[in-house]
């Protein structure tokens, strides 16, 4: 059966090691691609028996450090303009970190690569992922005309990477080799790769609805706009979990479910969270979106 008890998203829900992994050395650096290989996170097993899970937001921030620093050393900051792009489910944490630590405020679209790729599209040099391991860099044709008029280490190393990775779709393995090489470029280890940031504890679950066209949300898909009701419910739970809480719910685009996505200062409260807003949710899983 493909993806089972192996993949991206089983490792991502999990945080388990895939079949075949039960001997992995503690600490060995681990990459896992989807039954399509248009995915990929990384992971590696902890002292205590545990993975340490680097998903698709430390992928792109990690790419998103590699650009950012090369094109400020060439001096294209001005010259070009550049952007990263997530979705809602990008962990607070790694939105931190942009704005903090690399001064990029990013962009939130609605899920689904198309939704990406569009974003992207109004960039010189765009890095838009999702947290499941979907992610690519996109250039314009000024951005390679400005790298084509440079001769120096940072764009001979940007040019090389616009030839590796695949801008077209998510591709695994090229995005394999781009972290493999920036890690080697950094001279950093899978740990001191994840230290840049530590995810905020969250829990993600679904729930099947009547009708998903009943559930409307804004375009950052972050808010209910229908069931208004339910809005305020989600938001009165989000307020008992403190500061650190962050929850949204939204409708599939291809079945009858809708997703529920809780962040919490600690994994337990996220937890409680998710099936706090499951609880709310019963009232308006019979709802159709005709009545």
């Amino acid at each position: 059966m493909l993806n089972h008890e192996c993949g991206t998203d089983f490792v991502k829900m999990s945080h388990t090691a895939p079949a075949g992994f039960e001997d992995v050395p503690v600490n060995e650096r681990c990459a896992v691609s989807d039954g399509y290989a248009g995915r990929l996170v990384y992971f590696y097993k902890k002292e205590d028996g545990q993975i340490e899970l680097l998903d698709g937001d430390k992928i792109a921030l990690l790419i998103t450090k590699f650009y950012k620093e090369h094109i400020s050393s060439l001096g294209l900051q001005d010259d070009c303009t550049f952007a990263c792009v997530q979705t809602a489910y990008a962990n607070s944490n790694s939105t931190r970190y942009l704005k903090k630590e690399l001064d990029i405020t990013p962009i939130c679209v609605p899920t689904g690569a198309k939704h990406l790729r569009r974003e992207a599209a109004k960039y010189d040099c765009d890095i838009y992922f999702e947290a499941n391991g979907h992610e690519t860099v996109t250039y314009s044709t000024r951005f390679y005309e400005l790298l084509e008029r440079l001769d120096s280490e940072e764009s001979i190393r940007l040019r090389a990477m616009s030839r590796l990775i695949n801008k077209i779709v998510g591709d695994a393995m090229a995005n394999l080799l781009a972290v493999e090489l920036i890690l080697r470029h950094y001279d950093w280890s899978v740990q001191e790769w994840a230290a840049m940031y530590e995810n905020t504890p969250n829990k993600q679950i679904k729930i099947t609805v009547f009708d998903r066209a009943a559930f409307i949300t804004t375009n950052d898909e972050q808010k209910l706009l229908q069931p208004e009701s339910l809005q305020v419910l989600i938001d009165e739970a989000v307020t008992r979990r403190g500061e650190k809480a962050r929850a949204f719910l939204r409708p599939s685009g291809t079945e009858n479910i809708v997703r529920v996505y809780a962040e919490a200062a600690s994994q337990a409260d996220a937890d409680l969270l998710a099936a706090e807003i499951e609880r709310a949710t019963d009232y308006y899983k019979d709802v159709d979106s005709d009545s």
